[in-house]
């Protein structure tokens, strides 16, 4: 076992030693990296093919995929890994390790990573059945849609078949909070790409289904754990509201009109946002929120309402800031920028947004408190938020 240990140590050096250049240009390199790099691969995968039926030893030797993903677009490096994982030797690490659900984990994300979300969905569909693989599955889906600023011609045709895999995910296990916040995140990263026209299956349709599914799967739950009277229970509620928030907006962007106002008025039918509102301001008097997590929540929270059509919330929150002034001030600002970008000066302008912001800056000049560096940077996101508004 300390042999094991030993080399799985080894192993993890190399990974991190590869990491360390791979972003790279292989011609700015040192003399002889280059090929220092292919060797250290070369044996990270001899380790894997020797060792495969031990899961530590997998799961260390499937760290390799990170190199893949810090490397280069199209060089020696993501080639080396790609032939080299997709030459049979993932397959038969997943072969091996069939009721393994850890080592399933990997190779969906292995996969999703090598081959893109298609990939995903396939393998998913394979391992019907197991929730933790579900799990990392729906998980592996949102960080591809998330990390990727345009779609591919394979990740935009396998689309509709990754939203259809996370909605069956959601209907399948509907008790489980972990599943539906990470399905919520996977479906916004989705939306968050737009409509396809004519380059595309995903239409309004699947626009509206995915947030209506996520609607009739998470209020309930998310209202059941605030409801059980425990700070663990009410973490939950805040960050599957979040998620679900971000798949509001995001659906909401992405539709054309009749279908945008029909979800902003559906939104607010939901309360989702005024909900996550009044429990970020009860956990905080609780002191169960960080500064920066309270305004990071409430900031997304405000932006929603915005985006639903009331962007003076962000003013009437400025307006009653009250004790968590710094948190609330930075993410009413964060949100009047955000609303900015997308058009919403006007509803802030009417809203009263300058009054309110001069009305921060006096009351803290009259309080004589001392100005610390999280103020500073309170006042300097107002001021900039207020240039924003002004046009």
């Amino acid at each position: 076992s300390g042999q094991a240990d030993a080399l799985q140590m080894g192993v993890a050096l190399l990974v991190d030693t590869v990491l360390a250049t791979a972003s790279v240009p292989e011609e700015k390199l040192p003399q002889g990296v280059s090929q220092a790099r292919a060797q250290a691969v070369e044996l990270t995968f001899e380790v894997l093919r020797r060792r495969h039926l031990d899961v530590a030893s997998v799961e260390c030797c499937l760290e390799v995929v990170r190199i893949f993903q810090a490397a280069l677009e199209g060089s020696s490096l993501q080639r080396q890994i790609r032939e080299g994982l997709l030459g049979g030797l993932l397959q038969r690490v997943a072969d091996a390790h069939a009721s393994q659900d850890s080592v399933q984990r990997r190779v969906l994300w292995a996969q999703g990573v090598l081959l893109g979300p298609g990939a995903v969905v396939t393998l998913m569909e394979r391992l019907n059945g197991s929730l933790p693989c579900w799990i990392a599955g729906v998980k592996t889906l949102g960080q591809l849609y998330d990390d990727l600023e345009d779609l591919d011609t394979e990740a935009r045709e396998a689309r509709v078949a990754a939203l259809k895999a996370v909605v069956g995910a959601m209907q399948a296990w509907p008790k489980e909070v972990h599943l539906l916040t990470h399905s919520c995140f996977a479906m916004s990263a989705m939306a968050a790409h737009g409509l396809d026209n004519d380059r595309g299956p995903y239409s309004e349709q699947h626009l509206q289904h995915g947030l209506r599914v996520a609607w009739q799967m998470t209020v309930v739950p998310a209202e059941e754990c605030d409801q059980q009277g425990s700070r663990s229970g009410r973490g939950k509620a805040r960050y599957l509201r979040q998620e679900l928030l971000r798949l509001e907006v995001e659906s909401v962007k992405a539709a054309k009109e009749p279908l945008r106002q029909n979800l902003q008025s559906e939104a607010l039918r939901a309360g989702n946002a005024a909900a996550q509102c009044k429990a970020l301001m009860r956990d905080a008097r609780a002191g169960e929120l960080e500064a920066k997590e309270l305004s990071e929540h409430l900031h997304l929270a405000l932006v929603a309402l915005g985006v639903f059509g009331q962007a003076e919330h962000t003013v009437q929150v400025l307006r009653e800031r009250g004790e968590w002034w710094q948190p609330v001030v930075q993410a009413a600002a964060g949100a009047a920028v955000e609303l900015s970008r997308l058009g919403m000066q006007g509803e802030l302008q009417s809203a009263g947004m300058a009054q309110a912001a001069r009305a921060v800056h006096e009351s803290w000049q009259q309080s004589g408190k001392r100005v610390d560096a999280a103020t500073e940077e309170a006042l300097a996101a107002l001021q900039f938020a207020e240039g924003w508004v002004a046009g």
